[in-house]
């Protein structure tokens, strides 16, 4: 028994060896994958040593062994969930989908990759809870690898007061794009800023442009100070932003042409008169 914790000590300490010099050369796939063997290793042990203590007390080890290979059978038949876990590491370690330090989202939950067991993938999310997912669950889901990402999506819309004269807008939108055109971590090809639709309240404009950046971080940074270029840019424009209210104007002037309204009413009063050539009666006089 002590052998044998000795040579799980060994395994151990070789493990984290390995594991310490691929984490050093960026091989965190790779250091999962030694995890992962290491215990396996540790359970092939304990089943040995087991068998030789059973052996040590005078018991059959064959037939043991094929007590075992029966119950493995029947362990195996109620247990297929398990071993799809099992299976499922496996595959996505030598897949390298995933690897410990990566940020993933997998059926709507996001989380960075703390470990990679034999039956599940703990994930540590935004909230610092821990999250389990099995590791059949990480091998058929559907399951986006953030880490992966060269360039980051930056979506905005910007509401303008309809105060704005349409020349305003004009200039308005010119100088944001000239900020895009600019400006070195912009994606020229895929960028573009354009007045979308005549809202309740407000003029809205869209920037729709990719960000060069491939950490999260990194793209926060670069959107801030571009975001903050397009504030300056409006308030030398003029431009004011609009908000969710509602306008009551007060005025004596009228908001109808007394003209039109006067031909309208003349009009009207022709299609009335029966003496008019081709002239019709309106419906309510029959």
């Amino acid at each position: 028994m002590d052998d044998s914790r000795t040579t799980v000590r060994a395994t151990q300490a070789i493990a984290e060896r390995l594991g310490a010099s691929l984490s050093s050369r960026g091989m965190f796939a790779e250091r999962s994958i030694i995890s992962l063997m290491r215990r396996m290793v540790e359970v092939t042990i304990f089943v040995l040593v087991l068998l030789i203590v059973l052996h040590g007390l005078g018991f059959d080890v064959s037939t043991a062994l094929a007590g075992v290979g029966i119950g493995t059978l029947a362990l195996g038949l109620g247990a297929q969930k398990t071993f799809e876990n099992l299976f499922g590491g496996v595959s996505v370690l030598f897949d390298k989908v995933i690897q410990v330090g990566d940020t993933v989202k997998v059926n709507g939950q996001v989380g960075v990759v703390e470990d990679i067991g034999l039956r599940s993938t703990r994930l540590r999310t935004p909230e610092r809870s821990v999250l389990s997912v099995p590791n059949g669950t990480m091998a058929t889901a559907v399951l986006e690898n953030l880490r992966f990402r060269d360039k980051f999506l930056c979506q905005q819309l910007i509401r303008l007061r309809y105060e704005l004269a349409p020349d305003h807008v004009r200039y308005v939108l010119e100088r944001i794009r000239q900020i895009l055109r600019d400006h070195p971590k912009v994606e020229d090809s895929t960028s573009r800023v354009r007045f979308m639709r005549f809202s309740d309240n407000s003029l809205d404009v869209e920037i729709y442009c990719y960000i060069l950046e491939g950490e999260y971080n990194a793209c926060l940074a670069t959107q801030e100070a571009m975001l903050l270029s397009v504030m300056d840019e409006l308030e030398q424009a003029g431009a004011v932003l609009a908000l969710p209210s509602q306008t009551t104007y007060v005025t004596q002037d009228s908001w109808i042409d007394p003209e039109k309204a006067k031909a309208a009413k003349k009009a009207m009063e022709k299609m009335r008169d029966p003496g008019f050539p081709g002239a019709k009666r309106s419906p309510d006089e029959g």
